[in-house]
């Protein structure tokens, strides 16, 4: 489909597309959205800019929302402003679609006054709407003028307080996102999964009673065959220590509800706590499913190596994943083999590093200060220096830490 309308320019789409005005705009809506769907933004503005310039044919409301919708994702606030403009003048803006499209555009630049200017120029906001400006208003900061708003709302629907739930915890302030949670069940609101996956992730160590609490309500609602559920169960008990909880809830999951995030929470969870062998274990269980590996897979068990033989082989098995090339798995990997006394191989991810951070540095000065060769110790804490990366205070304690066993000898 997008062939059909070749990158020199709307003159020559519209030689292509049907003499019918109507018929045209609809096939040049569709192309448009699938640009904007595909993740080619700019492409997607420059023809609306065409159309726009030529004016024939008239972009409508659904072409607006498009356009509205690449720059929010560009986050280009400028083009954004210019179209908001335009929407009022063309009194496009009137369209609901329009209307949440500049509300979404306006959440995501961060602009909340913006968004409160827009969501009252709808006149008949729908859900949407609702949570667009809740959302805003509870990630923003603006948690008051966010309640105040959710008590003006209809209260029906269950993502107006998700909404409230999701943005108050993701901005520290779990303790209203508890509240939400236990008013809406007061007030006979059923909780979805979107709901039971965010307030679980907001249950920390002195909230680990309430998260099983949350999670018997999970089981006994039916909810506990969704994925992002169970993942978040999974990372909430291994986050407060309670190993056997999270071990039940991965065997308890079904087989084929198990997804690579659920297995890089256990994985995650048996590394924190040390219980290496189980991590291992668990990394060949994901890979006789037929999942892939992850970067966070792979560098949580390259913590749980110890012995080189497993060491090489997790190593492979990122090459074979085209993994090795990210610049946290080769981290990992030089700590790996340091911590299982292979410097050689410590030494030569290092050097193959296309680029490197300051944990890179790190990792190989402390591979050097473990075998007690200061020399190159103190050489790459220079280089590392030389290229523009101050040291912290973990360059510092491998260089301190490896004088002082020197001294000892």
């Amino acid at each position: 489909m997008l062939q059909a309308f070749p990158a020199e320019g709307l003159g020559r789409v519209t030689t292509i597309v049907t003499r019918n005005h109507g018929e045209e705009l609809l096939r040049l809506n569709f192309y448009l959205k699938s640009l904007v769907h595909g993740g080619h933004f700019l492409q997607a503005l420059h023809y609306f800019k065409g159309l726009h310039s030529s004016n024939d044919p008239k972009p409508d409301n659904y072409t607006l929302s498009i356009a509205v919708t690449a720059c929010a994702n560009l986050h280009d606030t400028k083009l954004g402003t210019q179209l908001h403009a335009y929407s009022v003048q063309s009194r496009l803006g009137a369209f609901l679609g329009v209307g949440n499209s500049l509300l979404s555009m306006y959440a995501k630049s961060w602009d909340l006054a913006s968004v409160k200017k827009v969501f009252g120029e709808i006149k008949s906001p729908d859900i949407y709407s609702y949570t667009t400006l809740l959302s805003a208003g509870t990630k923003l900061g603006d948690i008051d003028y966010a309640c105040s708003m959710f008590n003006k709302f209809p209260q029906w629907n269950v993502a107006v307080w998700n909404a409230m739930i999701t943005g108050s915890g993701s901005v520290g302030y779990d303790h209203i996102a508890f509240e939400f949670f236990k008013q809406m069940q007061a007030k006979g609101v059923k909780p979805d999964h979107y709901t039971f996956a965010s307030i679980l992730s907001y249950c920390s160590s002195e909230k680990v009673d309430f998260g099983k609490q949350v999670h018997c309500l999970v089981v006994k609602t039916g909810f506990f065959c969704r994925v992002s559920v169970i993942n978040s169960l999974l990372t909430m008990y291994f986050e407060c220590t309670s190993a056997a909880e999270g071990y039940s809830v991965f065997e308890d999951a079904e087989l084929e509800v198990r997804d690579q995030i659920t297995y890089n929470a256990i994985i995650s969870g048996l590394v924190s706590m040390e219980r290496y062998d189980e991590a291992v274990m668990r990394l060949k269980d994901m890979l006789s499913v037929g999942l892939s590996p992850t970067e966070s897979t792979i560098v949580s068990v390259m913590g749980a190596c110890f012995f080189p033989q497993i060491a090489q082989q997790v190593h492979g098995l990122a090459i074979k994943s085209v993994l090795a090339e990210c610049i946290i798995v080769s981290n990992a990997a030089i700590s790996m083999y340091s911590n299982v006394g292979d410097l050689g191989a410590a030494c030569r991810v290092f050097e193959r590093l296309k680029e490197r951070d300051a944990i890179s540095w790190n990792a190989i000065i402390t591979s050097y200060a473990k075998e007690n060769l200061v020399q190159d110790a103190i050489f790459s804490y220079n280089e590392m220096q030389s290229h523009g990366i101050a040291p912290d205070e973990f360059s510092i304690g491998s260089l301190l830490a490896c004088s002082e066993s020197l001294e000892e000898r």
